[in-house]
């Protein structure tokens, strides 16, 4: 049953997720900063106002899901945990079946 779950290449994958998107809101804010130094608006100010708009929300997306992973792989191991303690603690307490008479 172990074999089945792979959840520490999901918590490193959701890992790398939340990086990516700070590194993307990062990127946004940068954008965003350099952008309100410049007064004269052009065509390319609009582009940039798109894509940083776009950003934000990438990296915010990203970080959410991340996030749920890592507490879904949370979840799931502490489920796994349980019900490994209940099968050992029915074993222990199982009454031994002596036909050795």
């Amino acid at each position: 049953m172990r074999g089945l779950f792979k959840l520490d290449g999901a918590r490193i994958w959701s890992g790398i997720l939340i990086i990516v998107g700070v590194i993307l809101l990062i990127i946004a804010i940068v954008l965003r900063w350099n952008m309100a130094n410049s007064y004269p608006i052009s065509d390319t100010m609009v582009f940039t106002l798109t894509n940083t708009a776009v950003l934000i929300g990438l990296g915010i997306t990203l970080i959410i899901i991340g996030i749920t992973v890592i507490i879904l792989c949370n979840n799931i191991s502490r489920m796994m945990q349980s019900h490994d303690e209940e099968l050992y603690r029915r074993i222990k307490n199982a009454p031994t079946n002596n036909d050795s008479d």
